[in-house]
C-alpha cells in the first residue's frame, strides 16, 4: 500500500500478488476400496490438485482530505487470475483445466453533511467481468467456454444523529457477482456448466448507539 498526499486529496495505491498450489483426496460417496463402495457401484476416490494459482490485484483511488460538508473518493480496480487444476477420478485419465478470470471496475462515492445531524452518501461502481475455461488434458474433448458480463452497482444511505452516541441510519444498495464456469464434470465425461450473473438489491435500516463510554 502506497499513499501520497496531494494537499486537497490523497492518492492511494494498493497492490497484491498471490500464488499457491495444493491437492486433496476424498471418497465422494462415503465408501472405500476395503469395505466396498457406497451408493456409487465402483470405488469413487478422487483427487483434485491446484497445480498453479496466480492472482494479481491493483487498486488506485483518489480521496478528498476534507471531511465536511462534502467528501468524496473515486478510483479504479483491476483483477487478473490464472488457475490450473487437475481432477483424477480414479477410473479414467486425469483431466487438467485452465481457468482465467479478468475483471476491472471504476467506482466513486460521495458524502454530504446536509446539517449538523444529517449526512447523505451515494456510491456507484461499474464492473466488467470475463472468465474463460479451456481443457489442457482430458479424455473428454470439450470446446473452450467463455462467459462475461458488465453490470453497475450502487448504494444510497443516510445517517441522522439523535445525540452524540445515538444515530439512525438507512441504506439501499445493489450488488453484483459475475457469471461462473464449473468444469469439474469434464473429468466425469460431462460438459462444463455455467451460471449466470447474480444481482441483489438490499434494504437496511436501524439504530446505532455506544454504551459505557465505548
Amino acid at each position: 500500500k502506497v499513499e501520497y498526499d496531494l494537499g486537497a486529496m490523497n492518492l492511494t495505491s494498493v497492490s497484491a500478488f498471490e500464488t499457491t498450489h495444493g491437492s486433496s483426496r476424498a471418497d465422494i460417496d462415503g465408501g472405500n476400496s476395503v469395505n466396498g463402495p457406497g451408493f456409487i457401484p465402483f470405488p469413487s476416490d478422487t483427487t483434485d490438485s491446484v497445480n498453479h494459482l496466480r492472482q494479481l490485484t491493483q487498486e488506485l483511488r483518489l480521496a478528498s482530505n476534507e471531511t465536511a460538508p462534502f467528501s468524496w473518493q473515486a478510483g479504479a480496480y483491476f483483477f487478473d487470475s490464472e488457475l490450473r487444476v487437475t481432477t483424477d477420478p480414479g477410473f479414467a485419465p486425469p483431466t487438467t483445466l485452465q481457468h482465467d478470470n479478468r475483471s476491472w471496475a471504476l467506482f466513486g462515492q460521495a458524502s454530504y453533511q446536509a446539517s449538523a445531524a444529517l449526512t447523505l452518501s451515494a456510491g456507484l461502481r461499474f464492473t466488467d467481468d470475463r472468465k474463460n475455461l479451456r481443457v489442457v488434458a482430458s479424455a473428454n474433448t470439450q470446446a473452450p467456454v467463455a462467459v462475461s458480463d458488465q453490470q453497475p452497482s450502487w448504494d444510497l444511505s443516510a445517517r441522522y444523529e439523535l445525540a452524540e452516541d445515538l444515530s439512525l441510519y438507512g441504506k439501499v444498495a445493489r450488488g453484483f457477482r459475475g457469471p461462473t464456469i464449473q468444469g469439474r464434470d469434464i473429468a466425469f465425461f460431462g460438459p462444463a456448466s455455467t451460471a449466470n450473473s447474480e444481482t441483489v438489491v438490499s434494504w437496511e435500516a436501524g439504530l446505532k448507539s455506544q454504551w459505557f463510554a465505548r
